[in-house]
């Protein structure tokens, strides 16, 4: 991620990098304390920008610093902010970031919410071996099934959401902007990054589970065997187009479950096709990793496997 970090005589940063919309370099004022020094520029997103940090009351252990501006411009975004702060806070895993700390600053830029994440951090290698997937694989499903087992599904699992650790190859699940309480009564329609929405996700339905996660964590397992993503496309109809070509289109009984009318339809119109996974998977990827992918990356949310199942499946042994 390109940016510049400066720091004044009086502590403050100045972050200046390309907003998210990839138009122009803006340049922000981060006000930190004496605690943290920022390093370097991560990523910018639609709530704002991450850093890395050292953490002076910590030893200087590596944190990301999040800065989120104008976080009480609108009620719906002051709900996502506090949903993540209180989804951070809930949780205690090996796997998922710890949250140090949230604060909140006021200044003539609008309200601001900054919050630090510890981690660790290590560029993932293209080169990974089989040994080295299977450990990144493990750690991502034993996170994920211990956010499901305290109520909160993450909602945005990508490859860019984790990190290598020092230590096992322990991939650490960073962003929880998108999760929601299982309890929730109302879901976003449109949640994910759009190469790892399930289909459900895709079709617009808005009473989806914990599934959708898996489906990431499949679209990420098949990342780390190909070393590029599976799907692309933006379109949602070429979304379940991009899908059916690796999976298959689904069978009459699965399309009787879909819930939008439109959508039925629309999938009973469309041609069989018997998928490509198999074929895309099939020089240096064993038997038990494809079986594993072809669970996880089932059409009908309830036919796909559980993070339970997957831990257990053999591919693991």
């Amino acid at each position: 991620m390109t940016g510049a970090i400066a720091r004044g005589d009086d502590g403050t940063y100045y972050v200046t990098h390309v907003d998210a919309g990839g138009g122009r370099a803006v340049t922000e004022t981060w006000r930190v304390g004496h605690r943290y020094e920022l390093t370097r520029l991560l990523g910018v997103g639609s709530f704002g920008a991450v850093c890395e940090a050292r953490d002076a009351t910590h030893g200087g252990v590596r944190a990301a610093v999040k800065r989120i501006s104008n976080v009480l411009h609108s009620e719906r975004d002051a709900r996502k902010v506090l949903r993540e702060i209180v989804a951070l806070r809930r949780t205690n895993h090996p796997n998922v970031c710890t949250l140090r700390r949230a604060f909140y600053e006021e200044s003539d830029e609008g309200a601001k919410k900054l919050d630090a994440t510890t981690m660790k951090l290590k560029a993932v290698s293209i080169d990974l071996s089989a040994k080295e997937v299977v450990g990144l694989m493990q750690q991502a499903c034993e996170a994920t099934r211990y956010l499901h087992s305290v109520g909160i599904w993450h909602r945005d699992i990508k490859s860019a959401n984790t990190l290598l650790g020092k230590h096992r190859h322990g991939g650490r699940v960073i962003k929880l902007a998108l999760s929601a309480r299982v309890d929730d009564g109302a879901l976003t329609k449109f949640v994910m990054t759009p190469c790892y929405r399930a289909p459900e996700v895709i079709m617009g339905g808005i009473a989806y589970t914990g599934a959708v996660d898996v489906w990431a964590l499949g679209c990420i397992f098949a990342e780390l065997l190909q070393r590029q993503p599976l799907f692309s496309a933006e379109q949602r109809r070429s979304q379940l187009d991009t899908l059916f070509n690796v999976i298959g289109t689904p069978g009459w009984a699965e399309i009787e479950r879909i819930k939008p009318s439109h959508w039925r339809e629309y999938l009973r119109s469309l041609p069989g096709r018997a998928g490509s996974l198999d074929t895309l998977f099939h020089h240096g990827v064993d038997a038990d990793a494809r079986d594993l992918l072809r669970r996880m990356l089932q059409f009908d949310p309830s036919m796909r496997a559980s993070c339970e199942e997957i831990l257990a499946h053999r591919y693991f042994a």
